[in-house]
């Protein structure tokens, strides 16, 4: 089963705003473009490769944004765990997970690995039992437990 990514309301604004400054970039420069042309004005070749660039990357930003929003995901088979987020996947093999660890203070959900790295599983909370339990299917000897510990990166924020 595919979990999907949960991404925080700061992330979905933050989304918002690249797609808005995708298209202004882009239309910007396209008027820019379009307009020099039966124009007396010259464009020097530094600013018509701005404009380009400009042109080209611009939905090159969109796609990488849609493509986080819609393939984002973990997965679990049966002797891998699967994390794509947007175009890049990392593939953990099974075997070498030794823990899982929910974190009931933060509501987190943390892998830890045999070599005693650590992974955030970053799903909805009401999807963390499905998920441990599918992983724990899949590697029997996966440890599960739960800590009360407070947030790390939150000291000093009172």
């Amino acid at each position: 089963m595919k979990y999907k990514y949960k991404f925080t309301p700061i992330l979905w604004v933050l989304f918002v705003l690249g797609y808005i400054l995708c298209v202004a970039c882009f239309v910007w420069n396209l008027v820019r473009l379009v307009g020099s042309f039966g124009t007396d004005i010259q464009l020097n070749p530094m600013n018509t490769a701005a404009m380009i660039l400009c042109l080209a990357l611009s939905p090159l930003f969109a796609v990488f944004i849609t493509s986080v929003i819609l393939r984002s995901y973990y997965r679990v088979d049966k002797q891998k765990l699967t994390v794509r987020f947007g175009l890049t996947k990392d593939v953990f093999p099974v075997r070498d997970v030794d823990k899982i660890v929910r974190n009931v203070r933060t509501d987190k959900l943390q892998i830890i690995f045999k070599d005693q790295s650590t992974y955030s599983v970053v799903v909805d909370p009401k999807y963390f039992d499905d998920f441990s339990k599918e992983l724990m299917d899949a590697n029997r000897s996966i440890e599960y437990g739960e800590s009360d510990e407070p947030d790390k990166s939150a000291k000093g924020k009172n």
